[in-house]
């Protein structure tokens, strides 16, 4: 916050007049008002609110579709708006044809050995996929199956969590660690498999898609992040309570 501003210094009281005499004494000056005292700087951030390391992009979809971590811009597929989001706006897909946000295929983001993604999404009726740069048989994504949360890797690796709520928003996470991967609904572990095919994300040439790629997305996704790391169980909960208390 702010630092308060200093009171301002009391005016001095005017001298009272000399007595009329034969020459009249001179009244005396009042003395001046003391100097008000600086006001005290603002409070320091909450160190909790800092971001993690390793974000490749964050989209804060307030109002412009603009990378506010990296050059990965998108743009709007044709039926995107913007609607009050978990902070500030959000964007708000139909599920209409262009109903999705277009951030290219930069190498970026194409992580090969670790990777997590998280977002905030409100949905009425669950489904569709939240960040996607998958085919068949490579990539990654993180999407709604079924009214589930899944993380997807390479087309066979993959993880279905516990029903997602709906009708409120809800903080979801994927995390690929070259050995395994698991899935956070509101910062708790909801699912995890250590047993996969594979110790690295297969690349392809695929554009990056927030609410589609295949299956379209109807509802309201904010804050969608692309991280080079697999973060731990402990700052993904961190996630959580940042979406929560550092607006």
């Amino acid at each position: 916050m702010a630092g308060t501003t200093g009171m301002a210094g009391t005016m001095g009281m005017a001298g009272t007049m000399g007595m009329a005499g034969t020459t009249g004494m001179a009244g005396s000056m009042g003395t001046g008002g003391s100097t008000g005292t600086g006001g005290t700087g603002g409070a320091m951030v909450d160190p909790r609110c800092v971001p993690l390391d390793g974000i490749v992009s964050w989209w804060h979809a307030d109002g412009d579709f603009d990378d506010a971590v990296g050059s990965n811009d998108g743009t709007n597929g044709g039926a995107v708006s913007f609607v009050s989001g978990e902070d500030n706006q959000a964007f708000s897909m139909s599920g209409g044809s262009g109903s999705f946000v277009d951030v290219g295929n930069d190498a970026s983001m194409m992580m090969t050995n670790a990777i997590t993604l998280d977002a905030w999404i409100n949905q009425a009726t669950l489904g569709g996929r939240v960040i996607d740069k998958a085919s068949a048989n490579d990539g990654y994504m993180i999407d709604i199956v079924a009214g589930r949360l899944r993380m997807f890797i390479n087309g066979t690796d993959q993880v279905l969590s516990g029903d997602v709520p709906a009708g409120m928003w809800v903080h979801v996470a994927g995390v690929f660690n070259g050995t395994g991967l698991g899935v956070y609904i509101n910062g708790v572990l909801s699912a995890e498999n250590d047993a996969l095919n594979s110790s690295a994300i297969i690349a392809n040439t695929n554009d990056v898609k927030i609410g589609d790629g295949g299956n379209v997305f109807v509802g309201m996704i904010d804050e969608p992040r692309i991280w080079n790391r697999a973060l731990s169980a402990d700052e993904i909960n961190q996630l959580f309570w940042q979406g929560q208390n550092c607006h």
